[in-house]
């Protein structure tokens, strides 16, 4: 452990270092820790709970806070009463109606893990499947369990660019003579990886919908000049009886956008509802009123966009050549 803890100190000295840490859960990875976990003489079975096995200084070098109790140090090593750290949501969930702070749990699962003392409380975080909702989390310090101290991750917040303190890094930790760097990766990059499937999907949704969004326009032009075409008589009948070609214009386009609105007022409804059915793919985006009303007001801006041809064409119709050709 005094290996760690100096490791950690040096590399947290470093030019361009803002801060530094070691943990056994990187985060953005794709395979999720969870156990079942209980507090300590129920009689219950416990529920599934994230879990994260992590050293002193991990939560100020992934920025979660650390809102109640203390966070975890060196001095909680395996000769020290087994402490743990719970997510805010998982203190509100289990202990609703007083302090997480002094409660046991256990982990039900692994019988070693049991009477863990909770020592404070963080923020909430998504540890494993970004998109997913921020679970309860119960936080171990590896310092506590031996056989997982070996082959950390090393976290480093730095304060320019990552790429400038790789070399620097590396050297570092092989001076120490325990260990290498077998490989360098940024956050940003583990957590695109993360988001492929979702990123990919919003991108085949974007260009089906900016399809459909097309032969929408297509179509409604093609319904309005039609619309027009067979509407030139009365259109020339009106023009000369002394209707201006500015409310010519103005009939046309209402007509436009009374189809679109028509759209709208039976899909804001549909789209409402499925929302709740792809919720799981709309990361980052809201379902509800930034969303749709953007969406709206593009529908509409297309729709008047489209429409706006067919008006200018009956706008500048000759009263007197319409006549004569009826």
């Amino acid at each position: 452990m005094n290996y760690y803890r100096d490791l950690q100190e040096r590399v947290s000295n470093l030019p361009g270092i803002a801060s530094a840490s070691l943990t056994h859960n990187s985060p953005a990875q794709s395979l999720e820790w969870t156990e079942q976990v209980r507090i300590s003489g129920s009689d219950s079975k416990g529920s599934r709970t994230d879990m994260a096995m992590i050293m002193p200084g991990t939560f100020r070098t992934m920025g979660i806070d650390v809102l109640k109790g203390r966070n975890f140090n060196w001095h909680d090593d395996d000769r020290a009463p087994r402490v743990a750290i719970v997510s805010r949501n998982f203190a509100q969930r289990w202990f609703p109606n007083g302090s997480a702070i002094g409660q046991q749990l256990d982990i039900v699962t692994e019988p070693k893990w049991h009477n863990l003392r909770i020592v404070g409380i963080v923020s909430d975080a998504s540890l494993y499947d970004i998109p997913k909702q921020k679970q309860p989390t119960v936080y171990l310090p590896t310092t506590q369990y031996g056989d997982y101290m070996g082959y950390p991750e090393l976290l480093v917040q730095t304060s320019g660019a990552p790429a400038t303190v790789a070399s620097e890094l590396r050297k570092t930790i092989e001076s120490l003579g325990h260990e290498y760097v077998a490989s360098i990766t940024t956050i940003e990059h583990e957590v695109d990886r993360s988001l492929l499937q979702e990123r990919l999907t919003a991108m085949l949704s974007a260009f089906f919908g900016a399809l459909a969004l097309l032969l929408a326009a297509i179509g409604l032009y093609g319904l309005m000049a039609y619309n027009v075409t067979q509407r030139t008589r009365e259109i020339g009948i009106r023009m000369a009886l002394g209707a201006q070609r500015a409310s010519v214009q103005r009939m046309i386009l209402n007509q436009t956008l009374a189809l679109a609105l028509l759209g709208l007022a039976v899909g804001l409804p549909c789209a409402v509802a499925a929302s709740r059915l792809i919720a799981s793919l709309l990361y980052g985006v809201s379902a509800f009123p930034p969303t749709l009303i953007a969406v709206s007001a593009m529908l509409l801006a297309v729709a008047a966009i489209a429409g706006f041809i067919p008006a200018w064409q009956g706008m500048h119709l000759d009263p007197a050549t319409v006549l004569r050709s009826e």
